[in-house]
């Protein structure tokens, strides 16, 4: 697969996974993302994320940067 064909399947499983998340009172949901997301999947991809915002806006909050997550992702 290509880098950006990677990257927008990770996007669409962030909105796929936020979207399970929602509204939900039980904990059964969260226990089966845990079980098949291993954590240090996500802080590796949060580091990665981080880093690739940081390169491209210092560490401030920047808004024109909500028009580039798939660039992010």
């Amino acid at each position: 697969m290509d880098k950006w064909m990677i990257t927008r399947l990770k996007y669409k499983t962030l909105v796929l996974i936020l979207s399970l998340l929602e509204m939900r009172k039980d904990t059964g949901v969260i226990r089966r993302i845990l079980r098949s997301l291993p954590v240090d999947v996500v802080k590796k991809n949060l580091a990665h994320t981080w880093k690739v915002y940081k390169s491209m806006y210092g560490t401030k909050y920047v808004q024109e940067s909500l028009g580039h997550v798939n660039e992010i992702f």
